[in-house]
């Protein structure tokens, strides 16, 4: 994994506003080493390897939106209201900018490229052939908007309102911990946390830990926040009567990648909890040594589920307490592995298993497919034939996993379908 860099190459500028002239430059940015700014000019027939324009436009736009521009994830696909808040050049006010977008992946900063607005560009940006998102550092994304903040403050020379003061802001609110948590919170609910209508978030959080209540916060709108946050306050009681899961054999949870897919993460975790637990000769029954009697006990099954809440999860020792909203075994047998592994991942307190897309959660689902369904098996079935649809309920029945996830797997594994409806 690479992160973002912004180099800054200062011009001289003749605009009607000061900060703006003194701040004019060429801004190239480069995403994982790839250069996203390059720019063809029709007119003066140049291309150039960034962007031109006051430098303390973007600046201010970055600072103002900063938490939740960092920690807000894509909670909906198709979302304009998100796009808008995570385009950088939405933030320019009139200057051409690459579409490039930045939002949370929980545990890593993602960015990609929405769809160009070109109706009043006449400079045309020659972006790389980059279908997928970036999943990059969050310590190296943030280093380098820091710095590209602080470098357009010096050249201002004289404070701005529009950039020092909310800039200063930050840093203060940075270095205390209770209204930084306030902040990122804020943020990725897509609030701004200075904002007075902003809801009172630690009245909402009330008794829940900070490891829970950020869960629920990646995977809610605003106005969900305080239901969810009222149901799992109850499940959680609820959960001192479920049933343990041991974890003497599992060892150390692996140190995360996050240079790696999350799906690729949730894979590499399966395969090693199975030769830890010496289940690779039979990994089709593989979640029924992990799971025991969770797989079928009445009190890991959470009643009244909340919709964006899959499951909780509480390491304790060495064993990991978990109950999960399911209306089907094998329902529960996938959000139980989800819970599993989230569990294992966690610091000791109670995390959930969520509808989130960021980088945990991703790599959850990938680790409940490869225990439930392994790839390995799926493609012996196949053969060179393919799986049909018939054999995907025959392996739904005999796995105990649903028959989406099987569909799932096997798509992500380049394993043969036949006259398969996909999942959308």
């Amino acid at each position: 994994m690479t992160g973002l860099s912004i180099n800054v190459r200062w011009l001289n500028g003749d605009l009607d506003q000061s900060e703006e002239t003194v701040t004019f430059a060429e801004i190239a940015v480069l995403v994982a080493s790839a250069l996203v700014t390059k720019t063809y000019d029709p007119v003066q027939k140049e291309i150039s390897e960034g962007a031109r324009l006051p430098a303390v436009v973007l600046a201010a736009g970055v600072a103002e939106n900063w938490w939740s521009l960092l920690y807000e994830p894509q909670k909906r696909q198709g979302d304009r209201l998100f796009e808008a808040r995570h385009r950088l050049d939405a933030l320019t006010r009139g200057y051409a900018f690459p579409p490039l977008g930045i939002w949370s992946g929980g545990d890593t900063v993602m960015a990609g490229l929405f769809r160009p607005d070109t109706r009043f560009q006449q400079q045309q940006f020659l972006l790389p052939d980059q279908r997928d998102s970036w999943a990059l550092a969050r310590n190296e994304v943030e280093t380098a908007l820091r710095a590209f903040i602080a470098e357009t403050i010096s050249r201002l020379g004289s404070p701005d309102k529009n950039v020092h003061e909310t800039w200063r802001r930050i840093c203060a609110s940075e270095q205390d911990p209770a209204e930084r948590e306030w902040c990122v919170n804020a943020g990725r609910l897509g609030l701004d946390p200075y904002d007075p209508d902003t809801p009172d978030l630690e009245r909402i959080k009330g008794t829940l830990s900070e490891e829970l209540f950020a869960d629920l916060c990646e995977a809610a709108e605003p106005d969900e926040l305080s239901p969810v946050a009222n149901w799992v306050r109850d499940a959680s009681r609820r959960l001192r009567y479920a049933p343990t899961i041991m974890t003497r054999g599992f060892g150390a949870a692996p140190r995360p990648d996050f240079g790696r897919r999350p799906y690729t993460e949730g894979y590499a975790a399966a395969r090693l909890l199975r030769t830890r637990m010496s289940l690779t000769e039979t990994p089709q029954w593989a979640p029924d040594t992990l799971l025991g009697n969770a797989a079928t006990s009445d009190r890991a099954t959470l009643l009244n589920g909340a919709p964006l809440v899959e499951g909780l999860a509480r390491r304790e020792n060495n064993e990991i307490r978990l109950a999960v909203a399911a209306v089907s075994h094998r329902q529960r047998r996938f959000r139980l592995c989800r819970s599993i592994y989230l569990a294992w991942r966690s610091s000791g307190s109670t995390v959930a298993a969520t509808t989130a897309s960021t980088w945990r959660q991703q790599a959850s689902r990938a680790l409940a497919a490869e225990l439930l369904a392994p790839a390995d098996l799926l493609r012996d079935r196949a053969g060179n034939a393919g799986l049909t649809e018939g054999d995907i309920d025959v392996l739904a029945n005999e796995l105990g996993c649903p028959a989406t996830a099987i569909i799932r797997q096997a798509q992500n594994h380049n394993v043969a379908l036949r006259d398969v409806r996909l999942p959308v």
